[in-house]
């Protein structure tokens, strides 16, 4: 994210978007301050609580790749734990 953060077309593009969204630059957050101001104040409880949320088991389906492939109980076995 760092280097993003020294591309001016990476903040051009965040503010321009910004400035069509919410039509002055009031709301415009500057590009650098981004993770301070939107993400740092995020707590691992409140991730997990959203993970619960929207991420059922009964709604979830897997692809396994690879060569050799595992057991239908590997498998299970596996998935039990998520």
């Amino acid at each position: 994210m760092k280097l993003k953060l020294e591309d001016c077309y990476n903040a051009a593009d965040h503010n321009g978007k910004e400035y069509l969204i919410y039509g002055d630059d009031s709301q415009i957050i500057p590009y650098d301050k981004i993770y301070e101001t939107c993400y740092k104040n995020i707590t691992k409880k409140e991730i997990h609580e959203i993970a619960r949320k929207y991420f059922k088991p009964e709604l979830m389906s897997i692809c396994i790749v690879g060569e050799t492939l595992p057991s239908q109980s590997m498998v299970e076995k596996i998935c039990n734990h998520i």
